[in-house]
C-alpha cells in the first residue's frame, strides 16, 4: 500500500495566516485554538497547495489576506505555501507561491495591478504548472484524495457516486447466479430465459398490460355479438333469396352479351399449356420416385429415405407455391388499391359532372336583343347532352374499375387461401420429417440425372403462363365496358341481397364467437394469474437480491453499514445508497458519529485503492472517541482557551507538545 504522510507544512500570508512552519514529522496530530485562529485555513493551504482548490474542492476562493473592512491586508505580499510530503520514505518538497503583478504605464509614475500569476516548485526547482500538475497526479489522483482526506467527503457526494464506488469494491454474483442459489427462483430463472431481469419485467408488465386491456373489452364484444345474433333472427332471407334469384337471371343475361366479345382461344391454349406441364410434372415424380425406390430397395432404409425424399419433394412443390401466390397475392392487392382509389376519384367526378350550370347567354352580345325562346332550349339542350356523355364515359370507367376490384377481390381470396392451405401442409410435412428422421440411419440415394433441373424449369413455366393468363383476363374485360352499366347495377343490386343473406350464415359464427370470448375472458385470466405469479417472484429475488448485496458490501466495514435499496410504498425496490449506524441514517446522526462513520469509510477505501493520505478532522472536539484507522490522523479541535493555535504530536514515538509561532492576519 502507499503511504503519504506529511512532514511539514509552512504558510505564509494565506487567507488568516501570516506565518506558520508546522512539524508533523509524518506523525498523527491535534491542533487546538479558538474560532477563525486559523486551524481549517491549514486544511485550505493544504489542498491549495496540492490542486489549488480549498478543502471543498473550490478553485475560485480568496487566498488574500483581508483586513476588517474587506481589503487586502497586505498589498504586493507573495502568498506561500510549501510542504515536505513523505511517499513511502522517499521525501518530496512542493511549493506553490502566488503573487500581485504590477506595472508602470508609458506617461504614468503610478503602478497598475494586472493580475496575480502563480509560481510552482519541485524539490526547489521551478517548473510550468502542467510538470507540477503531473507530479502531483503521480502521487494520487485528486478525486481519489478528495475521498480519502475529508471524514465528510463520500458521505456528501451524490448517492450515485456513492453506491457506483461502493459496488466497484466488490465482485458480485449475477442475478442467474443467485437464482440459481435458491430452489425458490429456480422457475424465475427459466422464464426470464436470456433477457436481464428488468428487460424480463418490463415484458410481462407490458404483456399483462395487454391482456388486461383486451380482458376489459371482451363484455362489450359478448354484447355485441347479442345484438347482432337479435338482428339476423328479425330478417325474411325467403323473400331476399327469392329477388336474388330474379337479379341474378338478369345478370346472367347482361354477362352473356359482354362474354360474346371476349376471345377465349389464347386463354384456353394457356390452360391447355399448363395442364400439359403439369402432367409432364407427374410422370417425372413418378419416374424420380420408381428410380429412388429401385435404390431404396438394395437397403434396410430405402423405404424411409424414399417416404423422405417424397415428402422433401412436396415441401419444395409447396413451398413454390406459397412464393407464387404471395407474388400474386401483392399484385391483386396492389391493383384492389389502386382501382379502389380510383373508383372514389370517379365517384367525386360524378357528383361535380352533375353539379355543373349550363353557360348561356340569353341575350345577343352584338345587338343586346333577348334570344327566343325556341333557341334558349336548343342550348339547353345541347349544354344536357354534353353532361350525359361526360356521367356516360364517368360511369363507363367506374364499371371497369368495378370489374377490376372484383377481379383482384377473387384472386386476393384465392392466394389467400392457397397460401393458408401450403403452409399447413408444410408445417405437417415437416412434422412427418422429424417422426421419419428420428427411425432413420443416413442411406445414400439420389434422384434421376437432371430431375431437379427439370422439376424447376416447369415450375417456372407454370409460374410464367399464370402470369400471362392473368394479363390476358385483366386485358379482356376492358372490353366490356359498353356492357358494364348494366351489369354494375345488377352486381351492386346482388351484392347488397347476399351482404344481408350472408348475415343467415353468420349466425352460427356469431354464436361460436360469443363463447370464444367467453373461452378468451377466461383463458386471460389464467394468463393474467400466471403473470402476477413471476411478477411476485421477481419482487421476491429483488428483496433476497438487496440483503445479498448489502450483506456483502456492509462486510468490508467496522460498523458502518449501508442501505443500499429502499422500498417504495407501492411494494417496488429503488437503488438507493445511505450509511448507516445501529439502524439510524447517517444524516440524522449527530456530528460525532458522523466522523467516525467517515473514519470507517477512509479506512476501508484506503485498502481497497492500497493508497492512506493525511486526514484532516475539523471540528474534533465533537467526538469523544475517534476511532482508530492506519493513516496520518489531524485533528482540528475548538477550544476556548487557546488563542492561538497550538499543535499537539501525538503518534506513538512522540509525545511532544507543538507551539506554533502563528500571527493573526
Amino acid at each position: 500500500m502507499k503511504k503519504i504522510t506529511l512532514i511539514e507544512l509552512s504558510i505564509e500570508n494565506f487567507k488568516g495566516i501570516k506565518k506558520s512552519v508546522i512539524r508533523f514529522d509524518g506523525g498523527n496530530m491535534n491542533i487546538y485554538g479558538r474560532n477563525a485562529t486559523g486551524k481549517s485555513t491549514m486544511y485550505d493551504a493544504w489542498t491549495w497547495l496540492l490542486f489549488g482548490k480549498n478543502a471543498a474542492g473550490q478553485a475560485d476562493f480568496g487566498i488574500k489576506p483581508l483586513d476588517e473592512n474587506g481589503n487586502v491586508k497586505y498589498p504586493g505580499a507573495y502568498i506561500t505555501v510549501s510542504a515536505i510530503i513523505d511517499i513511502d520514505g522517499e521525501e518530496l518538497n512542493l511549493k506553490r507561491v502566488n503573487s500581485e503583478r504590477w506595472e508602470t504605464q508609458r506617461g504614468s509614475s503610478e503602478k497598475e495591478f494586472k493580475g496575480n500569476t502563480t509560481e510552482y516548485y519541485i524539490d526547489g526547482v521551478p517548473c510550468q504548472k502542467y510538470r507540477y500538475d503531473a507530479r502531483v497526479e503521480q502521487i494520487i489522483d485528486e478525486n481519489l484524495f478528495k475521498l480519502l482526506t475529508g471524514v465528510y467527503v463520500f458521505n456528501n457526494q451524490k448517492w450515485q457516486d456513492r453506491r457506483t464506488a461502493l459496488f466497484g469494491m466488490i465482485n458480485t454474483m449475477s442475478d442467474r447466479d443467485l437464482m440459481s442459489g435458491e430452489t425458490k427462483f429456480l422457475a424465475l430463472l427459466d422464464a426470464v430465459g436470456k433477457h436481464e431481469l428488468d428487460d424480463y419485467r418490463k415484458i410481462i408488465t407490458s404483456s399483462r398490460k395487454s391482456y388486461n386491456g383486451e380482458k376489459s373489452e371482451i363484455p362489450a364484444r359478448i354484447d355485441e355479438c347479442g345484438l347482432l345474433i337479435a338482428n339476423i333472427k328479425s330478417i325474411d332471407f325467403t323473400a331476399m333469396k327469392t329477388e336474388r334469384e330474379t337479379l341474378i337471371a338478369e345478370l346472367e343475361t347482361a354477362k352473356s352479351k359482354s362474354e360474346s366479345v371476349a376471345d377465349g382461344t389464347i386463354i384456353n391454349q394457356i390452360k391447355n399449356e399448363i395442364d400439359a406441364l403439369k402432367n409432364e410434372l407427374t410422370a417425372l415424380e413418378n419416374s424420380n420416385a420408381l428410380h429412388r425406390e429401385r435404390q431404396a430397395n438394395s437397403n434396410r432404409n430405402g423405404e424411409n429415405e424414399l417416404k423422405l425424399k417424397n415428402l422433401r419433394d412436396k415441401r419444395v412443390l409447396l413451398e413454390k407455391m406459397l412464393l407464387n401466390d404471395t407474388q400474386l397475392l401483392t399484385k391483386a392487392e396492389t391493383s384492389f388499391n389502386a382501382n379502389n382509389s380510383e373508383l372514389d376519384k370517379l365517384r367525386k367526378d360524378y357528383t361535380e359532372a352533375g353539379k355543373i350550370k349550363p353557360d348561356i347567354k340569353t341575350d345577343c352580345p352584338t345587338c343586346g336583343r333577348r334570344f327566343d325562346q325556341e333557341s334558349l332550349n336548343v342550348a339547353m339542350e345541347e349544354h344536357n347532352k354534353k353532361v350525359d356523355i361526360e356521367l356516360a364515359d364517368i360511369l363507363s370507367k367506374v364499371d371497369k374499375a368495378k370489374n377490376l376490384i372484383a377481379t383482384a377481390n377473387k384472386d386476393i381470396s384465392e392466394c389467400k387461401e392457397n397460401i393458408e392451405s401450403a403452409k399447413k401442409g408444410i408445417s405437417e410435412i415437416d412434422k412427418e420429417i422429424i417422426s421419419i428422421k428420428s427411425n432413420i440411419t443416413v442411406v445414400d440415394i439420389t434422384d434421376m440425372p437432371g430431375y431437379d433441373e427439370r422439376t424447376a424449369e416447369i415450375y417456372n413455366s407454370i409460374s410464367e403462363l399464370q402470369k400471362k393468363r392473368s394479363v390476358i383476363i385483366a386485358n379482356n374485360e376492358t372490353v366490356n365496358a359498353g356492357y358494364s352499366a348494366e351489369i354494375s347495377v345488377l352486381a351492386s343490386k346482388i351484392k347488397t341481397i347476399d351482404g344481408e343473406i350472408n348475415k343467415e350464415s353468420l349466425l352460427e359464427s356469431y354464436e361460436s364467437r360469443a363463447d370464444e370470448l367467453r373461452q378468451k375472458n377466461r383463458d386471460l385470466g389464467a394468463k393474467i394469474e400466471e403473470i402476477d405469479k413471476y411478477l411476485y417472484l421477481l419482487d421476491e429475488f429483488t428483496k433476497y437480491k438487496v440483503s445479498f448485496v448489502e450483506d456483502t458490501i456492509n462486510s468490508l466495514f467496522r460498523f458502518t453499514k449501508f442501505k443500499l435499496y429502499d422500498v417504495q410504498i407501492n411494494g417496488a425496490v429503488a437503488d438507493w445508497c445511505e450509511a448507516t449506524y445501529n439502524g439510524v441514517p447517517y444524516s440524522d446522526l449527530n456530528s460525532g458519529m458522523r466522523i467516525n462513520i467517515g473514519l470507517d469509510i477512509i479506512n476501508t477505501l484506503s485498502k481497497h485503492y492500497g493508497v492512506c493520505v493525511p486526514l484532516f478532522i475539523d471540528n474534533a472536539e465533537s467526538v469523544n472517541s475517534i476511532l482508530d484507522i492506519d493513516t496520518q490522523v489531524i485533528k482540528l479541535v475548538v477550544t476556548e482557551s487557546d488563542k492561538e493555535m497550538r499543535c499537539e504530536v501525538n503518534a506513538v514515538d512522540s509525545e511532544t507538545e507543538n507551539k506554533i509561532s502563528s500571527t493573526a492576519a
